[in-house]
C-alpha cells in the first residue's frame, strides 16, 4: 500500500477503557472508540511517517465512513507519535476512530495513504 507494507493486528471494536486509560485528559466520545492496531514496514527508498503517510476508516453498517483524522485523543500507541521510519523500518501503532454503537456489527476497516490519488484502499473485515 503506498510505499508500506501494512498489517492489521488487532481492532477492538469497544475501544472507550483503552482510550480513557490512554490519557485522563481524553473526551469521551460522541458514538463508541474503535481503535485499529497496525504494524507497518517503510518499503520506500527515502523515509516515511507512517501516522501521517496513512489513514484508517471505519465504514459502518449505517453506510457511512468514520476517519481516524475525526477521532482526536491521545492513545497509548498513537498513530501521531510513530517515528519516522528509514527504508526496512518497522513501527506499530493505534488509530481510533468515533463511531456510532449501531453501526459497528458488520462494519469494515480500510486503511489507505493519506495524499494518493493513485493507490485503493485495502479493506479488513472485522469481527
Amino acid at each position: 500500500m503506498g510505499d508500506y507494507q501494512v498489517s492489521v493486528d488487532a481492532v477492538q471494536l469497544d475501544g472507550n477503557a483503552a482510550v480513557a486509560a490512554a490519557n485522563e485528559f481524553n473526551e469521551a466520545p460522541t458514538g463508541q472508540h474503535v481503535i485499529a492496531q497496525l504494524t507497518v514496514t517503510y518499503t520506500g527508498a527515502e523515509e516515511g511517517t507512517p501516522g501521517w503517510d496513512l489513514s484508517a476508516v471505519f465504514h459502518g453498517t449505517d453506510a457511512r465512513q468514520y476517519s481516524d483524522a475525526d477521532c482526536m485523543t491521545a492513545l497509548a500507541d498513537d498513530a501521531m507519535e510513530a517515528p519516522t521510519l528509514n527504508p526496512g523500518g518497522s513501527d506499530t501503532f493505534q488509530f481510533c476512530m468515533d463511531v456510532p454503537p449501531s453501526a459497528i456489527p458488520g462494519g469494515q476497516l480500510s486503511v489507505e495513504p493519506t495524499m494518493s490519488f493513485e493507490d485503493e484502499r485495502v479493506y479488513y473485515a472485522v469481527q
